[in-house]
């Protein structure tokens, strides 16, 4: 093994065992490691670490961390433990402020990588284009839940690999380079078991918010009345009258001189204060569409069956909830959790097991197809914990669940991107970007008198009235 900090090999300074890296799905992957060290060895925060195994394979590429020392006078040493932060943490140190409008997804990340990341060497690696985004306001979001809000939006990853390449990929692209199969048993202890840990036969899903055909709301006034509250927020405001007169409207803060002024997304339509308030005489009329919350549920009743029977009481009901704020129509809504139900409305199976094969990272599909321990499908690997071996080698012990359903969920998010749907994230977002700015300024003084002052010749000054003044050849 290498583990170079900085490009020094530090590899003979760990203490054995204490090695131990672990990778896990959408989190950053960290490494551990135990040192004796002098204090004049201590490497800094923020030094560059790699790794490298005996073949000369690099399975850890990342940046200090965390530093802890311990110092043992019984056996005279410092003991150093180092916390090692992969690439990820690049992007998890940076925020954005910015806002983009009719960009794809890969357009958006690429132009965050340019801006945020190639300073600290991070590179394309494979950029997919993704759906189109009509508009989305970034305030000052770090970097690393941009790329998790994009990717979740169509069921793609993201990754920073060890040689500081940047992939955003659809998941179905990010195969394990081996499969397990009775031909290629590069693994040991392997186990299985099933877990209703995400299972799900009825799915609750939370989306934006679609907006309402065109109606029209009255109010009567009542002489004192200036705010009148309609059942949904504005989405578009089409028509205000009074007693069938048209009324003039505008957008508060923004327009003057209006009867009328709403706010998008607000119930509220105000009467102004340069105006008598109506009294009941007279009606108002709002013809506008309104915005309402999006909930739907899609259900599996012979999975609640099945349950049901399995578990000999009860009705076998599995409830779950997600959210979704970018999805904006009922119908896209439902279809949506008709697929989360898909990918989750079965009992999984989790498999664990130990290769000493490198190349594997949470977030990977692999075939797993072994007949003898009954299984055979595509496992999603959640979990990936390096360990060194007492050789100098290193073993990989394993997680992954089944994804025997993934096919079905990746399915639902190509057949959206075939619909040319765009997709608006906070669109309404407003920021400020703060900046400081240095200005020089010079200044001279210049001495006027209003009458004739004192004045004396001292060595290499004279003194004019209260100031000793010098030539310049004499300035102390």
């Amino acid at each position: 093994m290498q583990l170079l900090i900085n490009a020094e090999d530090y590899a003979m300074k760990v203490i054995p065992g204490t090695y131990s890296q672990e990778d896990r799905v959408n989190n950053r992957g960290l490494l551990s490691v135990s040192m004796v060290l002098e204090p004049a060895e201590s490497p800094e925060v923020g030094s560059e670490v790699l790794v490298y195994d005996d073949q000369g394979t690099k399975i850890f590429g990342g940046l200090l961390a965390k530093i802890k020392m311990v110092s043992n006078y019984t056996e005279m040493k410092r003991i150093y433990s180092l916390v090692v932060a992969d690439y990820t943490r690049y992007a998890e140190r940076r925020t954005v402020a910015n806002s983009y409008s009719n960009k794809y997804q890969g357009e958006i990340v690429e132009d965050i990588l340019t801006s945020k990341l190639a300073q600290y060497g991070i590179s394309e690696g494979l950029i997919d284009e993704g759906l189109i985004i009509e508009i989305v306001g970034y305030n000052y979001m770090k970097v690393s839940s941009i790329f998790d809000e994009l990717a979740s939006m169509n069921g793609q990853c993201w990754y920073i690999d060890y040689d500081k390449k940047l992939y955003f990929i659809q998941r179905s692209q990010f195969e394990a380079p081996f499969g397990l199969n009775p031909l290629n048993s590069v693994y040991r202890d392997f186990k299985s078991n099933a877990t209703d840990e995400a299972y799900r036969n009825v799915q609750i899903l939370r989306a934006g918010r679609d907006f309402t055909d065109e109606r029209t709301e009255e109010f009567v006034g009542d002489g004192t009345r200036r705010t009148f509250t309609l059942t949904y927020p504005v989405y578009s405001l089409k028509e205000i009258t009074v007693n069938g007169t048209p009324q003039s409207f505008g957008y508060r803060q923004q327009d003057t001189g209006k009867i009328f002024y709403y706010e998008k997304e607000s119930a509220n339509i105000e009467h102004s204060s340069d105006y008598i308030p109506l009294t009941s005489g007279y009606t108002i009329a709002v013809t506008y569409r309104g915005l309402y919350p999006i909930v739907v549920m899609a259900r599996d009743d012979d999975e609640i069956d099945i349950r049901a029977d399995m578990e000999g009481a009860g009705d076998g009901v599995f409830e779950a909830i997600e959210n979704d704020a970018s999805i904006d129509s009922r119908e896209l809504a439902f279809q949506k959790a008709t697929a989360l139900l898909r990918y989750y409305g079965k009992i999984q199976k989790e498999v664990t097991y130990t290769t000493f094969t490198p190349g594997l990272k949470a977030g990977m599909l692999q075939s797993i197809n072994l007949p003898l321990e009954g299984v055979d499908s595509s496992f999603l690997i959640t979990a990936v914990t390096t360990s060194e071996m007492a050789n100098g080698s290193f073993a990989y012990n394993v997680t992954a669940v089944d994804g025997e359903n993934f096919g079905g969920w990746l399915k639902f998010f190509m057949d959206l991107k075939e619909t040319g749907r765009n997709f608006v994230i906070r669109g309404n977002e407003v920021f400020v970007i703060l900046s400081r700015h240095r200005e020089y300024v010079q200044i001279t003084d210049e001495l006027t008198f209003d009458a004739v002052p004192i004045f004396a010749v001292v060595g290499p000054y004279a003194i004019v009235g209260e100031a000793d003044v010098y030539t310049e050849d004499d300035w102390p």
